[in-house]
């Protein structure tokens, strides 16, 4: 019936060419256990058609071939409509032998072929548990005939067998998309069937054609019945039968198909996470596919798709492992930001850990930085070399008309912007080089040994990028990492890398000051003596070790640095306070050796801790002064303290008087630094506390300073009937 109406379809008379369908069958009536009495059993009846039936072939299938027998036990086939069983015979109709040929009797029909093929584990399981129920139904009584279906195929040209065909495998596919069949089982098995019947039956570039746009149409459901024809095309396939070793020839049909199917892919500009896992698990992958998944990393709007399908390739296809690898490597220190963050992101997270690709990684990566210290290098003997040329050129100073000028301007104008374009490229060349070793230090720490070995040699420029991935870098490997912390405590340090290891000190005491942290930083303080990495973790360090290093810490080469240890020493976690720390900083001043570059970096110091008004109050300020009072060894630092208090805190004006008056006792004369301060605080506080000096000291006094001379004058002649003046000064004063 189904070839009659596929024939009617095409134009052809049923009348003029029918098909004639014969069953012939012996069963018996059923019984109630499905079974049938012996003289029950009715015959079927031939039906004939209008018209003489022309000549057929008879193919005959047994029910006792245990081929059909587990053919028709399947449930996914048992639950197909009779339709679509009709199309699976048209399907085959290009296949049957011609009229007058006899088939022979061991040769099997395409239909059995398709039959076997179906054979898989899952059939035999089925069939293992469910033998009882079948063998019920499909064993025949003993002593009875097996029953057997005759089906009597017209003689149809090649052309319209060919048309069957065709028809019967687009209805096929066509049904597919309504999921007649629910169930996980079922659509399996009918995607096996479309795949068998595109590899098997029709293989012409037509099927190819069809198959493509049928996957296609609904690429994310349809994937999976690709890869399943091409695995059928690969197994029956003679032609690459001998091609296995040697890899794929252009010209076979796989590699056909699938060269087809890759350009469709990129033309419908596909991106589903499909498209990953059908590449991923392909029978072959060759250089066209690579070639494929190369475009889609080069495409903005696919390439995480892209780059997910070489992960999966490097991981799962030993034979493109190399390939996949290096195209990954190379978007991983590509310029593109976005395109080298992801594939970044694929190498640390998943590559790196597979120890037959962390070696190449890794060398790529140290490969990358050392290409980029070479470049830091060369730009900046560049830019020394210009800067020679600059100088000679204003040395030379001829004197040029306008017009000269303003070429001169122009071409300075161009020079200026070049350098600027050059300094972004290399900007971008060292950001591409940095970004995977510093992702690949936080699954292997030490690594980070490399860093330090480059960040030695690398110029300033270059310095910088370092520092900002440092961070990132600390944050993901934690406070708690033992493999970092036995880095910091053990391994040596380039020279040159003293910055980078105090900036990973600093950023994992931002996170966290743990009794661990604080251990590795003493120990690595006491094999390389180098102050400044106890800085940020100085207030855990002890009283005194951070006393025996206050000179140090004071010295640091950056005065930044020397900055944020003080600050971090008037925190209330400091082991000191407030009036102790100030005090601690005067006595460094104290020492009559003190150079003057040091005395300056201490006054900056000491400055900053008085403009902290929550720290240091009137009271505290008070007490660190009188504290430094009474050392033997007055500190250089003493008067220029009490002038800055007495302004910030005027209530303090009678303290300070007292204080001066004690310096007179203590002969702060002899001291020319201290002398110099205590005349102006005595000027802008209490002049009368210089008329008490001995008149040496007076004379002197207004010999050497002049400054000093006239707001003495004018205070004695304002006061000399309020206060005692002696004679002598007066007389000194030119007031009497």
């Amino acid at each position: 019936a189904k070839l009659r109406e596929s024939l009617a379809s095409m134009g052809f008379d049923p009348n003029a060419a029918p098909a004639q369908r014969r069953l012939s069958a012996k069963r018996p009536a059923a019984g109630p256990a499905g079974g049938s009495d012996r003289g029950g059993g009715g015959r079927a009846t031939r039906r004939r058609v209008a018209g003489q039936a022309p000549p057929g072939v008879e193919m005959k299938l047994k029910f006792s071939d245990p081929k059909f027998k587990t053919y028709i036990a399947h449930p996914g086939l048992r639950g197909l409509s009779a339709p679509l069983l009709a199309e699976l015979v048209l399907v085959s109709m290009d296949n049957y032998p011609s009229v007058g040929r006899s088939s022979s009797k061991g040769k099997q029909s395409l239909f059995e072929k398709i039959i076997h093929h179906f054979q898989s584990k899952k059939v035999k399981k089925s069939q293992a548990q469910s033998s009882s129920s079948n063998n019920d139904n499909l064993q025949q009584p003993p002593n009875e005939p097996a029953p057997e279906v005759k089906v009597l195929v017209p003689e149809l040209g090649s052309e319209v067998r060919c048309k069957l065909a065709y028809g019967a495998f687009e209805r096929i596919m066509d049904e597919n998309t309504q999921n007649s069949l629910p169930g996980a089982e079922e659509q399996e098995l009918r995607i096996n069937l479309i795949a068998k019947i595109a590899s098997m039956v029709l293989t012409d570039s037509y099927t190819e054609e069809l198959m493509i746009r049928f996957a296609l149409q609904d690429w994310d459901a349809r994937a999976p019945t690709t890869s399943q024809w091409l695995y059928s095309v690969v197994a029956v396939d003679k032609k690459l039968k001998g091609q296995l070793r040697n890899g794929l020839n252009q010209d076979a049909r796989y590699s056909r198909i699938l060269a087809k199917l890759l350009g469709k892919l990129l033309e419908s500009k596909e991106s589903s996470s499909a498209t990953c896992r059908f590449v991923a698990e392909l029978p072959f992958v060759d250089e066209e596919t690579i070639h494929f998944v190369r475009q889609l990393c080069e495409d903005p709007d696919r390439r995480e798709l892209g780059l997910d399908t070489l992960s999966e390739l490097a991981l799962y296809r030993e034979a493109c492992r190399t390939s996949a690898l290096s195209i990954l490597l190379e978007f991983s220190t590509c310029e593109e930001d976005e395109t080298r963050k992801i594939a970044v992101k694929r190498i640390a997270d998943s590559l790196f850990q597979i120890r037959a690709m962390s070696s190449s990684i890794s060398l790529h990566a140290e490969e990358r930085v050392n290409q980029a210290v070479e470049k830091s290098k060369e730009r900046a003997l560049q830019a020394r070399k210009a800067k020679e040329e600059e100088k000679n050129k204003s040395a030379d100073g001829d004197d040029d008309d306008d017009d000269d000028d303003d070429e001169a301007m122009k071409m300075k104008l161009e020079e200026e912007k070049k350098r600027e374009e050059a300094a972004a490229a290399a900007l971008k060349l060292y950001d591409s080089a940095l970004d995977l070793i510093f992702a690949l230090c936080t699954k292997r720490v030490d690594l980070v040994e490399f860093l330090h070995t480059s960040f030695a040699q690398a110029t300033l420029e270059l310095r910088k990028r370092f520092h900002l991935r440092v961070p990132e870098l600390v944050r993901k490997l934690g406070v708690d990492s033992d493999e970092l912390l036995t880095f910091i405590k053990d391994r040596p340090i380039p020279e040159g890398g003293v910055d980078l290891m105090y900036h990973i000190i600093h950023e994992l005491a931002q996170i966290a000051i743990t009794p661990k942290l604080v251990q590795a930083v003493a120990s690595l303080h006491k094999r390389t003596k180098e102050t400044q990495f106890l800085v940020p973790v100085l207030n855990s360090m002890g009283r005194g070790l951070i006393a025996d290093q206050l000179k140090q810490i004071v010295n640091l080469p950056k005065e930044k640095m020397a900055q944020r240890a003080i600050k971090q020493l008037m925190l209330p976690s400091s082991p000191f306070e407030a009036a102790e720390l100030m005090v601690m900083l005067h006595d460094l001043s104290a020492d009559p050796n003190v150079k003057p570059a040091f005395l300056k970096r201490l006054l900056s110091l000491v400055h900053m801790c008085m403009k902290n008004r929550e720290v240091y109050k009137a009271e505290q300020l008070a007490v660190a002064l009188r504290q430094m009072l009474d050392r033997q060894r007055l500190p250089k630092l003493l008067m220029r303290t009490l002038i800055i208090t007495l302004k910030t805190y005027p209530q303090l004006k009678d303290f300070g008087i007292e204080m001066l008056a004690t310096l007179v006792r203590r002969r702060v004369w002899d001291d020319p630094h201290l002398w110099k301060g205590f005349l102006k605080c005595a000027i802008e506080n209490q002049p009368a506390i210089l008329l008490q000096l001995p008149i040496p000291q007076i004379k002197s006094m207004l010999l050497n300073n002049k400054s000093v001379r006239q707001p003495l004058i004018e205070f004695a002649r304002v006061n000399r009937n309020v206060i005692r003046i002696r004679r002598e000064v007066l007389d000194l004063l030119g007031l009497n």
